[in-house]
């Protein structure tokens, strides 16, 4: 088990977190956690205050009109037919306008935050890490257990940075722990050597290992 601690999800007010808890059921430790509508905090939290390293990420939404060409199956939604099945009329525009709404998450405030609000940015600085590796791993679950391995994506991490992508985040932590956090709404800490699963679906299952290479 790599923390000694809970890791489950809990809520007060509008908030809503996902992470370590200590032994009250509070949240502390790692997580992540909802603070405002379109606003979710990945961190390190203390009894529900933003406290540690951490950092936000916004939701930006944006629509946008899109200009396309009907389908045959569309056109023929707007068909008359006679008695023969023939079409006799149907709508001759060519084309359709849709409205598309895209969603891009932005980081804000990365660094050092303090009784809930942020103080001091910091870079990502992994010079003082050695060569490791943390490779992810997705399983498919029958029965409640794993039985077949995916193949593995692996990011390296080292004196020049973190090949992290935008599905995976990867954050210094003090005492050469890095901080994970993944698209599927996962934040948690590791040192070398740890593993970390979690459950995506009832089908699929992620398994983290930090590795020095």
């Amino acid at each position: 088990m790599l923390f000694d601690k809970k890791y489950a999800d809990a809520f007060i007010g509008d908030r809503y977190y996902r992470g370590q808890l200590d032994e009250d059921g509070v949240p502390s430790g790692v997580g992540l956690m909802c603070v405002g509508e379109g606003l979710i905090y990945v961190g390190e939290v203390v009894r529900w205050e933003r406290q540690g390293r951490g950092y936000m990420l916004r939701l930006k939404v944006t629509k946008k009109e899109v200009t396309r060409r009907k389908t045959y199956e569309e056109v023929m939604e707007t068909a008359e037919f006679d008695s023969c099945g023939r079409p006799i009329h149907y709508d001759e525009s060519p084309f359709i306008t849709e409205v598309h709404t895209l969603e891009e998450w932005s980081i804000e405030d990365d660094g050092l935050w303090e009784e809930d609000s942020f103080r001091t940015p910091l870079e990502r600085d992994f010079s003082a890490y050695p060569h490791m590796e943390l490779e992810a791993v997705k399983f498919d679950v029958f029965d409640g257990k794993a039985k077949y391995r995916h193949y593995p994506d692996t990011f390296e991490i080292g004196p020049n940075g973190a090949d992290d992508d935008k599905d995976v985040r990867i954050t210094p932590l003090p005492g050469g722990r890095i901080m994970v956090c993944d698209s599927f709404g996962a934040a948690f800490a590791l040192s070398p050597g740890d593993e970390y699963s979690f459950d995506i679906s009832p089908d699929y299952r992620m398994l983290y290992t930090l590795k020095v290479v």
